[in-house]
């Protein structure tokens, strides 16, 4: 494969695994039809902002890529697809969050 084949391949597989996995995990961690409840809650708990909650989610898996890159061994393909992904499904809550955040201030107007 070329180089532009494997880019456009990764993004692809990657950008398909996370459709499947965010619906999955809708599912798992909605309650009552809220998507943010886990941020909500968390931020409750340790008087923070859902953003702020959902960053420390996010270090978990950040940290473990960070740990896969500086060992520099063979990566299991598998182990590497599912941290990463994690990491883009939280980057992409973080931008629901504020989404939230700003039709809220904004739906009075």
């Amino acid at each position: 494969m070329t180089d532009k084949e494997i880019y456009h391949s990764a993004i692809k597989e990657t950008l398909d695994r996370i459709k499947d996995k965010t619906q999955s995990k809708n599912k798992e961690y909605s309650k009552k039809g809220a998507p943010f409840h886990n941020f909500d809650r968390a931020a409750a708990a340790r008087g923070h902002t859902p953003q702020q909650a959902l960053l420390g989610m996010l270090m978990k898996h950040l940290i473990s890529i960070i740990d896969i890159i500086d060992l520099e061994k063979e990566v299991d393909r598998t182990i590497l697809n599912e941290k990463i992904d994690d990491g883009i499904i939280y980057l992409l809550l973080l931008r629901a969050l504020y989404e939230r955040e700003f039709n809220n201030k904004h739906k009075h107007i």
